[in-house]
C-alpha cells in the first residue's frame, strides 16, 4: 500500500475498522479515538449547508475536476510524484458526504469527522481507520458509508495502486 498521506495517519493515532459494511456490529465496532487533522491539508469539508460542502463539487468525478480541484485533492498527500493520481468516489464526493450529513441530521450529531479509507487497485474499499467522530454509533455510520462506496483507484507508475482516501468533514447543527 502506497501511504503518501498527510495528518494523524503518519502518527498511527487510530481506530482500525477493517470490516464490510454489511458485516458491522455495534458489539464488533471500537470507540473513536480523536486526532486532530493535519494543518497542512486544504481537503476538510466544512458544511454550510446542504448544498454547499466544502472545496469541490459535490458530484463530479475525478476526471471532472478542474487542474486547481484536483490540486486540492492532491493536497492532503504528502510527496505525490507528478502523473499519479489519488483514490476519489466514484461519484464524486457527495457519494460520500450526503449519508453523512443525513445521518448526522437525523441523529442529531454534530463535530469533526476524521476517517481514511483503503481503496485497492479495483476501487474496492479494503479498510476504514476513524480518527475523530462525534460519538461511537456515527463511527458506525462512517465505516459503512466508506466501505460501501466505490472509488477510482490510485494510479501510480501509470496503473491502479492501492491507497488511502482522506475524508475529513466538520458536521454542523442540526
Amino acid at each position: 500500500m502506497t501511504s503518501l498521506l498527510r495528518g494523524p495517519a503518519r502518527a498511527g493515532l487510530c481506530v482500525l475498522a477493517a470490516m464490510s459494511a454489511a458485516a458491522v456490529s455495534a458489539a464488533e465496532l471500537p470507540s473513536a479515538t480523536t486526532a486532530s487533522a493535519s494543518a497542512n491539508s486544504t481537503m476538510e469539508f466544512v458544511s454550510r449547508g446542504p448544498d454547499e460542502i466544502g472545496p469541490l463539487p459535490y458530484d463530479a468525478r475525478y476526471a471532472q475536476l478542474t487542474p486547481a480541484e484536483r490540486e486540492v485533492v492532491r493536497s492532503a498527500y504528502q510527496a505525490m510524484p507528478e502523473g499519479d493520481e489519488p483514490p476519489y468516489p466514484a461519484d464524486g464526493i457527495g457519494a460520500l458526504l450526503r449519508p453523512l450529513l443525513k445521518a448526522a441530521h437525523t441523529m442529531y450529531i454534530e463535530g469533526p469527522v476524521d476517517a481514511l479509507v483503503e481503496i485497492g487497485p479495483d476501487g474496492a474499499a479494503r479498510s476504514v481507520e476513524v480518527y475523530s467522530s462525534p460519538e461511537p454509533m456515527f463511527t458506525k455510520v462512517v465505516v459503512s458509508v466508506l466501505m460501501g462506496a466505490s472509488y477510482k483507484p490510485a494510479v501510480c507508475k501509470g496503473v491502479p495502486c492501492t491507497m488511502q482516501f482522506p475524508l475529513r468533514v466538520k458536521l454542523p447543527r442540526s
